[in-house]
């Protein structure tokens, strides 16, 4: 496991304040009011979360930002005028099988349905692989996989269930890429790394441990080793500056968006974007374990179909405070 480095962020929230993380901060208590940074717990089977500040940022990619989509403009200020709480990590398999237990829901697939996951040559739709074996080795710590947007769904509405009152959801586009982001504004929220070598101490996705272990890959990878050929559990790289982990890379991450081609027209509040586009399509966001460098990035798109489930799809929840 790597050591988690110190991190030292400052931001503005009605008051300039600073931060100084070299350790996760002691857990919050439920009913108070956590300053940024601080993590909580609601109850036992809930995920850590961590309190975020309300601020604002600008949110796509310019126009001359290497490995930038179409999709990814145009640029806009948002403003996270709320306070939020963010998942420490992405749910867990830990978590979600005390969920399937307590709720009877049955994520597993249906007839003629499967996991899409990657036997090391191609991709492909497997009945024989779920969360329960996305096709690669996993711990209870674990982020679950091959879960849909439906499936994150029942989840939320369980937790909400089990801990009323506090709004469990997925987080919107929007608060999604500000969570990531963390108050850095360049392609990757650790810096610009045009030289691909910084990506394996703050993020999981393929780099050269990846294309020794996989033979099927032949896409491009970071220049750097990280240790890890699939997802990892728990702190093994460096949080972002808000206390995050894995924004980037390890899995791909729901959130409540409906796809849109572009930007145009977008809410500037925060609020997830679900009138017009595409609804056959839900947003993605955040990379996996496979992703090429330029997926990596904190402006980059991606969509599926909610009732998709993939070998490097979770999902991380939020809540407001």
């Amino acid at each position: 496991m790597r050591p988690v480095a110190s991190t030292f962020w400052c931001g503005l929230a009605g008051t300039v304040f600073c931060l100084g993380l070299t350790a996760t901060p002691p857990a919050q208590a439920a009913d108070a009011s956590p300053a940024p940074g601080q993590t909580l717990k609601d109850c036992e089977d809930c995920p850590t979360l961590v309190a975020l500040p309300s601020s604002s940022f600008t949110m796509g990619s310019p126009a001359g930002e290497q490995g930038r989509r179409r999709n990814e403009g145009p640029q806009r200020r948002v403003s996270i005028a709320y306070r939020l709480a963010v998942g420490q990590y992405e749910v867990t398999k830990a978590e979600f099988a005390r969920f399937v237990s307590a709720s009877g829901h049955q994520p597993e697939q249906q007839p003629g349905e499967g996991c899409h996951v990657f036997d090391g040559k191609t991709w492909g739709t497997s009945r024989q692989h779920g969360w329960r074996n996305p096709g690669y080795a996993t711990t209870d710590a674990h982020p679950v996989s091959c879960v849909s947007w439906h499936d994150a769904q029942a989840y939320l509405a369980w937790l909400n269930r089990l801990v009323p009152g506090k709004g469990y959801r997925l987080l919107s586009e929007a608060e999604w890429e500000y969570a990531a982001r963390a108050g850095h504004g360049g392609r990757y929220a650790w810096g610009d790394d045009d030289a691909l070598t910084e990506a394996c101490a703050h993020a999981n996705g393929m780099d050269q441990t990846g294309k020794a272990q996989i033979s099927g890959v032949t896409w491009a990878a970071n220049a750097c080793s990280d240790g890890a050929a699939f997802p990892v559990a728990g702190p093994v790289y460096r949080p972002n500056a808000f206390g995050l982990y894995n924004m980037a890379g390890n899995v791909w991450e729901w959130v409540q968006d409906v796809d849109h081609t572009d930007y145009t027209d977008a809410p500037t509040d925060g609020s997830a974007w679900t009138a017009g586009g595409d609804p056959a399509f839900r947003v993605t966001r955040g990379g996996a374990w496979f992703s090429y460098p330029a997926g990596l990035r904190s402006a980059y798109r991606s969509k599926s179909e909610p009732d998709f489930r993939g070998g490097g799809v979770g999902f991380r929840i939020a809540r407001p405070l």
